[in-house]
C-alpha cells in the first residue's frame, strides 16, 4: 500500500493555510480519513473523497499556520504513516507520525519588527473559536501573528479605552498576543485590533488592512459563554478506581481465574476487585479528602479492563449486582463524593447481543447495520473482517450512522442515571465518535440531571468539543506532560514549564479550565512514580502541582501511597493497603494538599498568576477575590532563596500566610514574601485565620 500527500499551499489567508491531501491504494477500501493534530487525531473529524474504484483518496483541508503530525486512517481503525513523507517523528508515547509544515507564501521572507510588513496569514483572532472567552466579567482575548513580525496589538472597542495585549506564548511558527477586558456582557460588543510594525494595521472580520475598516468584530451577550460547566467539579478532587485492582470486598464472586492480590499483572490478569471493596473503602477515600469517583468499566464484559461490553445494563457479576452499585453510589453521596462512569460508546464486545447475532446470522441479521462488516462470514480473529477498534478483534466498533444504534446508546445514560447516583461520564475514545451523536448524547444526559458532568478522553487538544454542544471538559494529558517534562523527567526549565501551562490555561479560557481533568497517572500511562526514577520527593512536587493548578485533579488509585508501574499492564497492580499507613510521607502529602485545596475557594477556583519561573524554580498565586495561595516549587538539588512579589486586593501591611504541609507560618511585608525552599520541595501558603483586610491606606 502506497500513500502520498501533495502539500500545496494553495492560499493564505488569516483562516490559515490550505493544503491537498491524496491517499493511493492499490486496492479498493471502503473508507479514508486524515488525522492528526489539526482536529484532535479525530477519525471522523475530515474524511476524505473517493474516485469511482475507491482506490484515490483525496481531502483539501485548511490548516493553521505551523507545523503538524498527522496519519490516515484507513477502514476506520487501520493507522497509516505516509511512506512518501520522508519527515516523521516519535511522539513520546510510542508512535510515530508523519509531520508537515503548513507555511503560507508570505512567511518565505523573513520577519523583522519595524519594517512596516506584517505577514498577513498568519495573523488570526476568531472570536467564534475560542478567541474570546467570557468569565466572571472578564473577556480574554487572544491574537496570533508570525513571530517577531509585529511589535504591539491593541484591542480598539466601539467605545472606551483600547487595551494593549501582551506576548505570550510563541513557537518557530506563531506568536499569541494575549490581554484581558472588562465586559458585563449585557450589551454587544464591538472592536477591532490594531497592530503597529512601524506603520498601523487593523484587523477586523475580513482579514487584515492598512485602512481602519468599517466593519468590527462583534459579540452578543449569548456567545459570551458557550460552555459552562457543571459549579461542582471545579471545587472537586478525583479519585480513579480501577475496579478490579482497588479492594476485594466479595471473595465469592471471584472468577475461577482470579489470581494472588500481589501477582504481577498480565493482560488478562483478574485480582478480583469490585463494588463490595469499594463500598468497604468509602471511609479511607472520605478520609483522604476525595469528593468524586471515576470507575474504570463496571458493566459486564470479559476483560479485566473492562472496555469490551457485552451488557451495559448490568454490571459484570464479578463486580456485584445492579444493587449492589445502586447502594454504592447512594452511600458515597451520603459521604460528599460523587460518582463518575467510564461510558465506551465506541465499540462493544464480540458477545455483545447484537455482534453476536451478526457472527449467528450473518448477512442475515437485523443488526447488519449496527457495524461495519467487510466480509461474512465474521470471524474473530487478527486481523478481523470487520471495523475494530485499532484492529483489535475483540473490539467491533459501532456504526453510529444507524438509528437503532443510537437510540440503544442514548438509552445507556437513561437507564443508570434513573436508577443510580451517577454525576457524571467519562467518554472512551471519544474522539472516535461522530460529534453528532455527543450532541445527542449531551442533550439526553442534561435533560436529566443538568449539573451532570461530561468528560471526554483525548490525549490532544479537545477544544472542538468544548463548544457547549458535546462536553464540559476532557482528560488533560497535556498537563501531565508538563508536568512530567518539567518534574519527572525534569528536561525542560520552569519557564517552559509555565509557559505551556498558561498556554493550555489561555487556549480552553478559564472556565473551560477550571473543570479539566488533570492527572500524572492512569491506567493508560506509567505511574508518574516510576517515572520520576523511584524519587518520593519528586513525586511530592508532582502531586502539589497536580491538586494547586487550575483544574479539577484526580488522582489515580494507589499514587497517594506510593505505588509504582511501568506502561500498561503493569501500571493496573493490585492496590497496596499495606502502605496506607500514617507513616507514609506520600499519603501524609496527599492528604495535606487535598485539605488545603477543599479548604481554599482560591485554590479551587482562583486564577493563576506567574511569581516566579526561573531554572528548576517555579512560584505562582491562585487568586480569587480577596483570597488568595501560593505555590513555590524548587525541583532542583539545592536550598533556593526565592523573594517572590504576592498579588492581592486588600492585602495589609502584613499577611501571614500558613504552609499547608508543614504548618509554619511565613510573613508577607508590603506585598513581598521571602521564601527559602530546601531542595526538591514545596510550599502551598494559605491565609491564618485572623488576616484582615487592610484600609487603602496601607494597601502595597
Amino acid at each position: 500500500m502506497t500513500a502520498l500527500l501533495l502539500a500545496l499551499a494553495l492560499a493564505g489567508s488569516v483562516q490559515g493555510v490550505r493544503w491537498r491531501f491524496l491517499y493511493e491504494s492499490p486496492e479498493p477500501v471502503a473508507s479514508v480519513s486524515v488525522a492528526g493534530t489539526f482536529n484532535g487525531w479525530s477519525t471522523t473529524a475530515n474524511p476524505m473523497r473517493p474516485d469511482a474504484d475507491r482506490r484515490r483518496w483525496t481531502l483539501s483541508l485548511e490548516l493553521p499556520v505551523g507545523r503538524h503530525a498527522y496519519k490516515f486512517v484507513v477502514d476506520g481503525s487501520r493507522w497509516v504513516l505516509d511512506p512518501k513523507n520522508p519527515r516523521s517523528e516519535d511522539d513520546g508515547a510510542g508512535n510515530v507520525n508523519s509531520i508537515l509544515t503548513a507555511l503560507p507564501p508570505d512567511y518565505s521572507r523573513p520577519a523583522r519588527a519595524g519594517d512596516g510588513r506584517i505577514a498577513a496569514s498568519g495573523v488570526s483572532h476568531h472570536p467564534e473559536r475560542g478567541d474570546a472567552v467570557w468569565d466572571r466579567g472578564r473577556l480574554f482575548l487572544t491574537v496570533r501573528t508570525r513571530p517577531g513580525d509585529v511589535r504591539s496589538v491593541r484591542f480598539v472597542p466601539e467605545s472606551g479605552p483600547s487595551v494593549a495585549l501582551s506576548p505570550g506564548d510563541a513557537d518557530e511558527f506563531q506568536a499569541v498576543w494575549k490581554g484581558l477586558v472588562r465586559w458585563d456582557a449585557r450589551q454587544t460588543l464591538r472592536y477591532r485590533i490594531r497592530l503597529e510594525d512601524g506603520a498601523s494595521w487593523w484587523l477586523g472580520p475580513r482579514g487584515l488592512s492598512a485602512e481602519e475598516p468599517g466593519e468590527r468584530f462583534a459579540i452578543r451577550p449569548e456567545q459570551a459563554a458557550p460552555l459552562v460547566p457543571p459549579a461542582w467539579v471545579e471545587r472537586t478532587v478525583f479519585y480513579q478506581i480501577f475496579p478490579d485492582r482497588f479492594a476485594n470486598g466479595d471473595p465469592g464472586n471471584d472468577p475461577a481465574t482470579v489470581e494472588p492480590w500481589d501477582a504481577q499483572p498480565k493482560w488478562f490478569t483478574f485480582l478480583g476487585g469490585d463494588l463490595a471493596g469499594v463500598l468497604q473503602k468509602t471511609g479511607y477515600l472520605e478520609r483522604l479528602g476525595i469528593r468524586a469517583v471515576y470507575l474504570n468499566p463496571i458493566f459486564v464484559s470479559p476483560s479485566a479492563h473492562g472496555y469490551e461490553t457485552t451488557d451495559y445494563l448490568r454490571i459484570e457479576p464479578r463486580f456485584g449486582t445492579n444493587e449492589l452499585f445502586v447502594r454504592l453510589t447512594r452511600d458515597l453521596r451520603a459521604k460528599g463524593v460523587r460518582t463518575v462512569l467510564d461510558g465506551v460508546f465506541n465499540h462493544t464486545s464480540v458477545d455483545f447481543f447484537a455482534f453476536r447475532d451478526l457472527r449467528e446470522n450473518g448477512e442475515r441479521s437485523r443488526y447488519r447495520s449496527w457495524y461495519t462488516p467487510h466480509s461474512f462470514p465474521i470471524r474473530v480473529q487478527d486481523p478481523p473482517n470487520y471495523h475494530a477498534w485499532f484492529n483489535f478483534p475483540s473490539m467491533p466498533k459501532l456504526n453510529h450512522a444507524d438509528p437503532e444504534v443510537r437510540a440503544y446508546l442514548l438509552g445507556v445514560p437513561s437507564f443508570w442515571m434513573s436508577r443510580a447516583d451517577v454525576a457524571g461520564w467519562r467518554l472512551d475514545v471519544a474522539d472516535e465518535v461522530p460529534d453528532d451523536f455527543w450532541r445527542d448524547f449531551r442533550r439526553t444526559v442534561k435533560s436529566i440531571d443538568p449539573e451532570a458532568w461530561i468528560v471526554g478522553e483525548v490525549w490532544g487538544d479537545g477544544k472542538r468539543w468544548l463548544g457547549g454542544d458535546q462536553w464540559d471538559s476532557v482528560m488533560n494529558y497535556r498537563f501531565r506532560d508538563v508536568a512530567v517534562r518539567f518534574l519527572a523527567q525534569r528536561s525542560e526549565p520552569a519557564e517552559r514549564a509555565w509557559s505551556r501551562l498558561e498556554a493550555l490555561y489561555w487556549r480552553y479560557g478559564p472556565t473551560v479550565s477550571r473543570n479539566l481533568l488533570n492527572l500524572l497517572s492512569s491506567h493508560d500511562t506509567p505511574r508518574f512514580l516510576t517515572l520520576c526514577r523511584g524519587d518520593r520527593s519528586l513525586a511530592k512536587l508532582g502531586a502539589t502541582l497536580l491538586l494547586t493548578w487550575v483544574g479539577a485533579p484526580c488522582v489515580y488509585y494507589g499514587d497517594e501511597l506510593g505505588m509504582e508501574g511501568g506502561p500498561d499492564p503493569d501500571n493496573r497492580r493490585g492496590m497496596r493497603w499495606d502502605l496506607a499507613r500514617d507513616d507514609n510521607d506520600l499519603l501524609a502529602c496527599h492528604r495535606s494538599l487535598i485539605a488545603a485545596r477543599n479548604a481554599s475557594p482560591a485554590l479551587q477556583s482562583g486564577d493563576p498568576v506567574l511569581l516566579l519561573a526561573r531554572g528548576d524554580l517555579l512560584a505562582f498565586a491562585r487568586v480569587l477575590d480577596d483570597d488568595l495561595a501560593v505555590v513555590a516549587l524548587n525541583r532542583g538539588d539545592r536550598p533556593a532563596d526565592l523573594r517572590l512579589r504576592i498579588p492581592r486586593p486588600g492585602v495589609s501591611s502584613t499577611l501571614t500566610l500558613t504552609d499547608a504541609m508543614t504548618g509554619q507560618s511565613r510573613t508577607v511585608r508590603r506585598g513581598v514574601l521571602d521564601l527559602t525552599l530546601p531542595a526538591r520541595s514545596s510550599a502551598v501558603l494559605v491565609p491564618a485565620r485572623g488576616n484582615d483586610p487592610a484600609p487603602d491606606s496601607e494597601r502595597p
